[in-house]
């Protein structure tokens, strides 16, 4: 058992999801998280800060945060970097860091030493109390515009970061560091301090690499983002070339690890790159930049006319005169580089770390959400003309928090639909060409579920539901009621486009709150990021109610938002609550018995806890688990919790929910038995006069009230206190007391039995008689039927005559409605008694019937209904095709389902269509405990459509692809009028190491969702 209680809401770091990352992919590659800042790291795509509609003034909204005028001025430390490096000698390795960048020639950048600060600072000058950075004064936000701090014994860095952040195993990534914490509201950079870690400055390697990765920090300080461009020199896939390495800009988000360095393997460190000056000088224009360059922009769209906000937009130089990349230049910018990349939610709030709004970078134009600048292509040396190309891609996942590239801090969601390539030829300096994309193969999105806080959209009772967040800061609003001491899950799972979980579109946060709560104020409970499961693509939220009136409900209220703030139309989600509602009986003996658990979101995969103890669960539908319960252990008095799990690793708890209240020595004694003193027998289908009643009574002779009773029959009658059913298990009233009437279904001695779970039992017996053919009936339940479907249903009726089968009759048939007769025909019973016809059941709308009629020859006759439907939650039941493990060689069994109406207990659902989708991927082996694997390669598909028959059963025979191991998804979903259902079944194909034939084992999971 996992004892998971609710954890409230407060804010907390994305930092799971980083290690995630870093786990998954970092081999020889230091991620360098260099640039500390107290505002947020990267607001915008191309610029590192843009204009919001918070702070700024509104002049500045959508531009980029620079420079006044582009002069960036420092001031040096007084104090020696190193005993290896100099003061002096440290001033000249800052003045030959800046220098590429006063070095472009179409930027108006300026990178000059104003003179010294006033100090050496050091851990003598520098302290942190609370959490705040005390610093000298000239070093202070409001000083000199950059303070250079030369951190000989890398006691600053451990002040501001903490101990043993300048340790200098970890040179590469922590050489460097740089801190922007001020500007001004008029629109530029006010203040910078840059720490060069002196313990990584102890010979000549050393200082050559801090002098790169100081170059990179100039340009994190003078307000570049991170860039995408030859992406492959970081990932080695495809092997880069020396082209690529020449056109990899300074700027890229991580560095390779050269052995020991970050420079001596890029191949010329200190020179930027085409991608690198253009981005200068679209922020750093001079007056030469437009006339001797080539702009290309535009706008990526989604077919519905939203901006595609996070694609990476390359422009590649072309060979003259072919279409072959020259990728030593090209330059990159990141669509939506201007818009907003998180504007906060009603989940996760609206302000960062500090308390600063998220709206202060980033603009909220629609019109900005999909635009890109590829501004200061270049051409090439000796040429009056160029050929490019523009291409799009996702942005590397990895890049994201310190290493984001583009303003979406949390990740870029993937691309929707296909884009395409574009060639401009022959273009000539000074040049604008627009380039708008409109994605047509893109999501399209749904209407989703919406609201508000006050006036958020009911759950449904199976607790499930299909969203989209379809437009940028939508917000789905749920409303439900939880009774007091209860614990429940909130699970959603983010999907792609094959309708599976996915990681890199949606990236779902949920929140909770009481219905009494303020509108606008923080959510009781809250996930503090996405993906906080172990399942692939599922954000999971407990909530846990208060103490109180176990029979009073709380209002609840639920949010789904992206934790980006974002919204578009490929944000698809699945939500499902997992609650448990009641217990009935609430009192069970000590030997334990059978309870029903009412709630939503329940599958037969679910596994339950009692007291600590694992219970047995003899059935399961969405919303109930019928549960025997664990004899008492461990002198456990008063109530006791019931737990419910499901595969997901979700759960809910009835806290105290369940009393131990009986013991082995209750007995049974019987009060009333069917017939009174007016006789024990009567007529097939009539209610047997009088009740069965029986008390438990304790060991001391007193009643025994909550006591579980279970009631049986022998040979099929129908128990009023079982709702019509043969069997159930109900609890005594206070005064020990339980009763029901009995009525025969078949002729013959009825014997019903009432026994505890100590073995104790009382029966009472009740006979059935027919005379006259009395005794004709179904043998089969009425039909439920989709509405508009036409359906044969083979029904059959046995003839009795004083409990003698009448052989040889004839039965006459007929299909009724109303007074019309539809069809008819005939036929005779066997030597069982027992005639058999189809009854042709016409399309009829939802609420309409038609009657099945069969009658002997003297007139007597039965009669059945099939009733059409339309049902809003149709639920769909796996029977057969679980749990297979076969060779290669063999075919895999065929699946099949039940369709019910959803109703508790279902009703089997004829003529309802079911669509099968199946996806055979490549099987991607297990990884570590936590560790999440990337998507599989999909190498088929395709859908199966079916209709259930009388029995609502469907079969279909899976997609097999035999030598390849392979996991196959299969998804079918019923559509009624009204509503839908699903079942998947997941199997996966394995090849066994041992069998030096490669055979192929195939292992096959299912489970039910909604």
């Amino acid at each position: 058992m996992r004892r998971r209680y609710a954890i409230p809401a407060g804010p907390g770091p994305y930092i799971c999801r980083l290690r995630r990352y870093a786990g998954w992919w970092m081999v020889g590659v230091t991620v360098v998280a260099a640039t500390l800042a107290v505002c947020n790291p990267a607001e915008a795509g191309g610029p590192r800060w843009v204009g919001g509609t918070a702070y700024f003034n509104a002049n500045m909204l959508g531009l980029p945060i620079t420079w006044a005028g582009g002069n960036v001025v420092y001031y040096t430390d007084q104090g020696e970097l190193s005993s290896y490096e100099s003061n002096a000698a440290a001033a000249g390795l800052v003045a030959a860091a800046a220098a590429p960048w006063t070095g472009v020639a179409t930027a108006a950048v300026t990178i000059t030493q104003g003179g010294t600060l006033a100090e050496d600072v050091s851990g003598l000058n520098v302290s942190k109390q609370s959490g705040v950075m005390a610093w000298p004064a000239d070093v202070e936000s409001t000083a000199e515009p950059v303070a250079m701090v030369y951190d000989a014994d890398g006691s600053v860095l451990n002040t501001l970061i903490g101990p043993g952040a300048s340790d200098p195993s970890g040179c590469m990534t922590n050489a460097v560091r740089s801190l922007v914490d001020n500007f001004t509201a008029t629109g530029n950079i006010a203040h910078a301090i840059i720490i060069l870690n002196g313990l990584c400055a102890t010979n000549a390697n050393q200082v050559a690499n801090m002098q790169y990765l100081l170059m990179r920090e100039f340009g994190r300080v003078l307000g570049l983002d991170w860039s995408q461009a030859n992406d492959n020199v970081f990932t080695g896939s495809p092997q880069p070339s020396a082209w690529d390495y020449a056109g990899w800009p300074a700027m890229h988000p991580i560095n390779l690890n050269c052995g020991g360095d970050s420079y001596s393997c890029v191949g010329n460190p200190f020179t930027l790159r085409m991608d690198d000056r253009a981005a200068l000088g679209r922020l750093y224009p001079a007056a030469n930049f437009q006339s001797s360059t080539i702009r290309i922009h535009g706008t990526i769209s989604f077919a519905g006319g939203q901006g595609m906000q996070g694609v990476n937009v390359k422009a590649t130089l072309l060979v003259k005169g072919t279409n072959t990349p020259d990728t030593s230049m090209v330059a990159a910018c990141v669509s939506g580089y201007s818009f907003r990349g998180s504007a906060g939610n009603p989940v996760t709030g609206t302000t960062d770390a500090e308390g600063n709004s998220l709206q202060r970078f980033g603009s909220n134009s629609a019109a900005r959400e999909g635009m890109y600048n590829l501004q200061g292509l270049e051409l090439p040396a000796g040429s009056s003309t160029a050929d490019y190309m523009i291409t799009f891609e996702a942005v590397n996942p990895l890049y994201i928090g310190a290493q984001a590239v583009g303003p979406q801090i949390l990740g870029a969601p993937t691309p929707s639909g296909t884009l395409g390539t574009y060639i401009f030829r022959a273009v000539g300096a000074g040049t604008i060409l627009e380039q708008d994309v409109t994605v047509s193969d893109s999501a399209v999105g749904g209407a989703g579920v919406a609201g508000s806080f006050g006036a958020a959209t009911p759950l449904a009772a199976s607790g499930g539901w299909t969203s989209w967040l379809s437009g940028y800061g939508d917000t789905a609003w749920v409303a439900m009621a939880a009774r007091a001491q209860r614990i429940f899950s909130v699970i959603v799972q983010a999907t792609g486009p094959s309708g599976t979980g996915s990681e890199s579109q949606a990236m779902p946060v949920v929140g909770a709150w009481f219905g009494d709560d303020a509108p606008g104020s923080a959510p009781d409970f809250a996930t503090s990021q996405a993906f906080d499961s172990s399942t692939w693509g599922v954000t999971m939220l407990e909530v846990q109610t208060p103490a109180g009136d176990g029979a009073a409900a709380y209002p609840m209220v639920i949010a789904v938002a992206d934790a980006r703030g974002d919204g578009r139309p490929d944000y698809s989600y699945t939500g499902q609550i997992l609650y448990a509602d009641t217990l009935r009986p609430e009192v069970v003996p000590a030997v334990g018995g059978a309870v029903a658990i009412s709630g939503m979101g329940f599958s037969a995969a679910d596994t339950v806890w009692v007291n600590g103890v694992s219970a047995n669960v003899l059935s399961a539908s969405p919303g109930s688990l019928l549960v025997e319960v664990p004899a008492l252990s461990g002198g456990v008095s008063g109530g006791v919790d019931v737990e419910v799990d499901d595969p997901t690793r979700a759960a809910t708890v009835m806290l105290g929910a369940l009393t131990y209240g009986s013991t082995s020595d209750d007995t049974l004694a019987v009060v009333s038995v069917p017939g009174g003193s007016g006789g024990s027998s009567g007529k097939v289908g009539a209610p047997a006069p009088g009740n069965f009643t029986v008390e438990a009574v304790d060991g001391n002779g007193d009643p025994a009230a909550g006591v579980n009773v279970t009631f049986s029959v022998a040979n099929g009658s129908q128990l009023s206190v079982c709702g019509g059913q043969s069997a159930c298990v109900v609890s005594t009233a206070a005064n020990g007391m339980v009763e029901t009437a009995l009525t025969p279904v078949r002729a013959g001695v009825e014997t019903v039995t009432a026994s505890l779970a100590d073995g104790a039992s009382v029966q009472a017996q009740w006979t059935a008689t027919v005379v006259n053919g009395e005794g004709l009936q179904f043998t089969l339940a009425p039909l439920h039927v989709e509405a508009g479907s036409a359906v044969s249903w083979p029904v059959s009726l046995t003839a009795l005559d004083n409990a003698t089968a009448m052989v040889g009759s004839t039965v006459s048939w007929s299909v009724m409605s109303g007074s019309k007769t539809l069809s008819s025909g005939s036929s005779t019973t066997n030597s069982s008694g027992l005639a058999g016809y189809t009854a042709a059941v016409p399309m009829m709308a939802a609420g309409s019937s038609v009657v099945v009629k069969g009658c002997l020859g003297d007139g007597t006759c039965a009669t059945t209904t099939a009733m059409a439907e339309s049902p809003v939650a149709p639920v769909a039941i796996a029977l057969s095709g679980t749990a297979q493990m076969i060779p290669d060689i063999l075919t895999l069994a065929s699946l099949q389902l039940e369709i019910t109406d959803g109703a508790v207990p279902g009703n089997p659902l004829a003529g309802a269509s079911v669509t099968f989708s199946e996806t055979l991927s490549s099987y991607v082996p297990p990884g570590m405990p936590g560790q999440k694997l990337p998507p599989a390669e999909v190498l088929a598909q395709q859908q199966v459509t079916a209709v259930t028959d009388a029995t609502g059963t469907v079969t279909m025979q899976p997609l097999q692809q035999f030598g390849v191991p392979a996991t196959l998804i299969v998804t079918a979903t019923v559509t009624t009028g009204s509503g839908t259902g699903r079942v998947v079944g997941k199997f996966t194909e394995v090849m066994t190491p041992a069998d030096a034939l490669g055979t192929a084992v195939r292992r096959d999971r299912q489970h039910l969702s909604r």
